[in-house]
C-alpha cells in the first residue's frame, strides 16, 4: 500500500545518505563484551524448521566472534504463555549481562504476525485455520520495554515476516549515549523467505563470515549492505536497519572478542571527536516540490560534507531522520 511504499522509499534513500556519509564523522567502537539471546520455537511447534539455521548461526557467534550465547525455545505447553516465556528470558538475559560497556544482541527466528500499528506477534506454527491466541503466540511489543531500560547497547536481528513493522520506541527528548538498532529480514508489511539457501539467516551467516574475514570490525550498516549482497538472497528484498532511539552520530560496531578473557577488544582508530560525544544537535526540515531521488540525496549529503570539511559549520555528523 501507499504507506508501505513510502516507508520503503525512505529506507532506500537513507541507505544512499548513510553510504555517502559513512567516511565522515565518528565511527563507533567495539564493546568489551557481547552477549546474544537466540529465540526460536521448540521443534514440535516450529513448522518452519528453523533449528538447523539457528544452530549454524550460534556456531558463528561463539566460534568466530567468541560471543556468549543463550538460547530460548518457546513452547505452547507447560502452562506458561509464550509472552511470559520471553519476558522471563529477557529479564534474566539483561540481569546477567547488562552494562554500559556491553552490547546485547537479540535474534529471533520464526513466524511474524502483524497487528495494530507498532505490534508484532511471534508464532511457531502458522496454519490458515489456526486462530492467534496468547497460548500459541507471543506479543513482542509487550516484552521489548525490558531492553529499553538497559544500560547496554542493543541490536535486534529478526528473521520473520513483517519484521519491518517493528516501530521505534518513544524518542527521548535529549541526546542519548546508548544505541538501540534493529536489522529486520524484510520491510514493513513484507514477507521473507523460509529457511533455506535464500533465507535471511543464511545471508546473515554468510555476511558475518565474510565480514569477519575481510575486516577487524564492521558496523551494522556494513552488515546490512552485505546481507543484501549475499549470493542467493532475493535481489529485490530490502533489509531495513532501524534505530529505536534518538538517532545517534555512530552506528553499532561488531568485532570478534579476544579469546583471552583478560584482554580488551581492539579499538578502532579514534579521533579527538570520538572522545567527546556531541551533546547538542539541530533538526532542520528540507522542503521539496517533488520527492527527491537518489541523485539529489547523494548530492545534498556531499555538499553538507564539504561544509563540515571546510569547517564552515562545526557539526561532526549529519543524520537522516526521515522523508
Amino acid at each position: 500500500d501507499e504507506k508501505a511504499n513510502a516507508a520503503s522509499e525512505d529506507a532506500n534513500l537513507k541507505i544512499v545518505w548513510d553510504d555517502t556519509m559513512k567516511d565522515f564523522g565518528v565511527t563507533g567502537k567495539p564493546h568489551r563484551d557481547t552477549a546474544v539471546l537466540m529465540i526460536s520455537w521448540a521443534e514440535e511447534f516450529d513448522d518452519l524448521h528453523t533449528k538447523t539455521e539457528v544452530d549454524e548461526l550460534e556456531n558463528v557467534f561463539t566460534g568466530l566472534f567468541h560471543y556468549t550465547v543463550r538460547k530460548q525455545q518457546l513452547s505452547e505447553l507447560g502452562g506458561k504463555q509464550p509472552t511470559l516465556q520471553i519476558l522471563k528470558c529477557l529479564l534474566e538475559f539483561v540481569y546477567e549481562f547488562d552494562s554500559d560497556s556491553t552490547m546485547l544482541i537479540v535474534y529471533y527466528a520464526g513466524h511474524g504476525i502483524p497487528g495494530k500499528p507498532g505490534e508484532l506477534h511471534l508464532a511457531g506454527n502458522r496454519q490458515p485455520d489456526r486462530e492467534l491466541s496468547v497460548w500459541n503466540a507471543a506479543a513482542w511489543h509487550d516484552t521489548e520495554p525490558i531492553l529499553k531500560n538497559s544500560e547496554a547497547d542493543v541490536l535486534l536481528i529478526f528473521d520473520c515476516c513483517y519484521a519491518g513493522n517493528l516501530l521505534p520506541c518513544d524518542i527521548h527528548p535529549h541526546y542519548t549515549t546508548r544505541s538501540f538498532e534493529c536489522i529486520a529480514a524484510c520491510g514493513r508489511d513484507k514477507e521473507t523467505t523460509h529457511p533455506g539457501q535464500k533465507s535471511f539467516t543464511s545471508a546473515l551467516i554468510w555476511s558475518l563470515k565474510t565480514l569477519k574475514r575481510d575486516r577487524k570490525s564492521f558496523t551494522t550498516q556494513d552488515l546490512q549492505a552485505r546481507i543484501m549482497k549475499a549470493p542467493d538472497f532475493p535481489e529485490k528484498q530490502f533489509v531495513p536497519l532501524l534505530q529505536h532511539d534518538e538517532p545517534r552520530d555512530q552506528r553499532l560496531v561488531l568485532a570478534p572478542l579476544p579469546t583471552d578473557s583478560n584482554a580488551i577488544p581492539p579499538r578502532i582508530d579514534s579521533t579527538p571527536a570520538s572522545i567527546e560525544l556531541p551533546q547538542n544537535y539541530l533538526d532542520l526540515r528540507f522542503w521539496f516540490l517533488n520527492r527527491p531521488n537518489e541523485g539529489e540525496i547523494e548530492n545534498l549529503a556531499s555538499q553538507l560534507i564539504k561544509l563540515m570539511k571546510e569547517e564552515n559549520i562545526s557539526a561532526s555528523r549529519i543524520g537522516w531522520l526521515g522523508l
